[in-house]
C-alpha cells in the first residue's frame, strides 16, 4: 500500500483524514499500523480526500480523481465530513439529523467499501 496521501492543514480536516484512514484498515480487517497506510487507490481514501480537498483548496499530495470514486462512496464521505463539521461547530441539532441518515443512505451492500461514512 502507498504512503502518499493529500494532507490538510486544517483541524477538523486532519481529524476527518485520521478516521477516514481507520474506517480504511477496519473494513479492509487490518489493524492501524504506521508503516501499512492505504493510498489513493483505496476508495475510502480516495473518497474521503476528496470531501475534504473540496473543503481545502491548499492540500498537499496526491488529489483523487472525483469522477472515478463511486457515488455512493463519494456521497457517505461527504456525509461523514458534513456530520464532524456540524460537531465541530457545536451544532448538535445537525449532527444529530446527520447521524441518524448516515445508517440508511450508507447501509453496507455486497460490495464491502461502501460503508465510508459508517
Amino acid at each position: 500500500m502507498a504512503n502518499d496521501l493529500a494532507t490538510f492543514r486544517n483541524g477538523v480536516l486532519s481529524i476527518y483524514q485520521s478516521a477516514i484512514e481507520d474506517l480504511a484498515h477496519r473494513v479492509a480487517g487490518q489493524q492501524l499500523t504506521p508503516g501499512d497506510r492505504p493510498g489513493m487507490e483505496n476508495e475510502i481514501i480516495a473518497a474521503g480526500a476528496a470531501a475534504a480537498a473540496s473543503r481545502m483548496s491548499n492540500a498537499t499530495g496526491p488529489q483523487p480523481e472525483a469522477a472515478a470514486i463511486s457515488g455512493k462512496i463519494r456521497d457517505c464521505a461527504e456525509l461523514g465530513l458534513k456530520y464532524l463539521e456540524a460537531r465541530a461547530r457545536g451544532d448538535a441539532t445537525t449532527a444529530r439529523q446527520i447521524r441518524d441518515d448516515i445508517p440508511i443512505l450508507c447501509r453496507r451492500t455486497s460490495h464491502r467499501a461502501s460503508t465510508a461514512a459508517t
